[in-house]
């Protein structure tokens, strides 16, 4: 069990530095975008005015209007200007694991190139970890020598599991998190009025 536990930690160490970084770096990009924006304003009238809205894809009409891509929720909930650091970091990891364990197929991107190879490393990276989960779960199966027929179950249940959540899973993301972290999102989920929603069923101590 040592063992099972040993393989378990150090994947889900990995996996939490993954999320961090994709975050971080969807975090930095978000401000490039901002500064292309400005830069854009500036060449077309000299001096910077509010041509830089915030618009969903649906709005754009034109050209004169920015189209911030996969960087437009970063701005609209204003997680670059906070100065509350421990929020950050939160909110772009979150954001991390949800398009690493989805493979970024939600992804809205603009033509911007630099942003459309960016997606598609959140793509590769996504799809190997993905292989990694299942070789994982082969492994801890061999080790625990379970009859062919247990691991087709095995097999059917997990792939049942990442059609229902896209592989994001919650729990163990709060797990392993701060406990000033963990209060901090019992506060803003509000979680007494959520317990019987299915999925919020952290851990919390």
């Amino acid at each position: 069990m040592k063992y099972i536990k040993g393989i378990k930690q150090i994947i889900e160490d990995e996996k939490w530095k993954k999320e961090k970084i994709v975050g971080a770096l969807w975090y930095f990009f978000a401000i490039e975008s901002e500064l292309r924006c400005w830069h854009t304003a500036c060449g077309k009238f000299g001096f910077l005015n509010t041509s830089c809205h915030l618009l969903e894809r649906n709005d754009i009409k034109d050209s004169t209007n920015f189209d911030f891509g996969i960087y437009l929720d970063a701005l609209q909930t204003r997680v670059l200007e906070t100065r509350n650091f421990a929020q950050k970091i939160l909110y772009c990891s979150w954001w991390g694991l949800q398009n690493l364990s989805s493979l970024g197929q939600g992804l809205k991107t603009s033509t911007f190139y630099g942003e459309i190879l960016f997606a598609y490393f959140i793509a590769v990276t996504g799809m190997e970890e993905m292989k990694d989960k299942r070789r994982e779960a082969e492994d801890l199966m061999s080790y625990m020598s379970l009859p062919e027929e247990l691991r087709q179950r095995v097999r059917r249940h997990e792939q049942y599991k990442w059609n229902i959540t896209h592989g994001v899973e919650l729990d163990s993301f709060v797990r392993d998190l701060p406990r000033d972290l963990k209060r901090d999102i019992k506060r803003h989920l509000c979680l007494p009025s959520l317990m019987g929603v299915r999925g919020i069923l952290f851990t919390w101590h």
